[in-house]
């Protein structure tokens, strides 16, 4: 239960920048949690990866609660995804685009299952789809938007993971 509260208190950053007088929103995570994450790790170290994706990894571990976060970061050192497990069970997920932009973050329940709200965004900022995870189900109405933030299509879903109208 407490794993569950920390991962309650990440949240998504809306931060504006203004060009051309077009605005564009850049959704960042909260890093909070993961600087609390890294603050109780008792070791830290580093990995090369030498995919086309990833060039290494920072891993935090803190062993008293088996708590092991892992940052994998591109060529270009900005973060491409961060994975924190708690006694071999994922417990939070996110992944970002290439500029830095939020593509996806996840939270998991004890069991390591999707659990709690869900969104996922363009590269331009934009909600892709946005919904309600149970117990690794998507449950209740899951809303899906075109990159311009125009909706595209709704879909119910029952407690069970099933369509129960588009």
């Amino acid at each position: 239960m407490k794993q569950i509260f920390l991962l309650v208190s990440i949240s998504a950053l809306y931060v504006c920048s203004c060009t051309n007088n077009k605005t564009t929103e850049r959704i960042t995570i909260d890093t909070a949690y993961i600087d609390s994450v890294k603050s109780t790790a008792d070791s830290v170290y580093s990995k090369a990866q030498y995919t086309a994706e990833f060039a290494w990894s920072d891993y935090y571990r803190n062993s008293q609660d088996s708590t092991l976060m892992q940052i994998m970061k591109g060529k270009d050192s900005l973060i491409k995804q961060v994975i924190v497990t708690k006694n071999n069970r994922r417990i939070y997920f996110a992944q970002f685009y290439d500029n830095g932009q939020l593509k996806a973050a996840y939270e998991f329940d004890s069991y390591g299952t999707n659990n709690g709200p869900s969104k996922e965004y363009y590269e331009n900022g934009r909600v892709r789809e946005e919904g309600n995870y149970k117990s690794g189900f998507r449950t209740g109405e899951w809303q899906e938007y075109d990159s311009t933030g125009k909706k595209t299509n709704l879909i119910r879903y029952n407690a069970f993971g099933q369509v129960v109208r588009e």
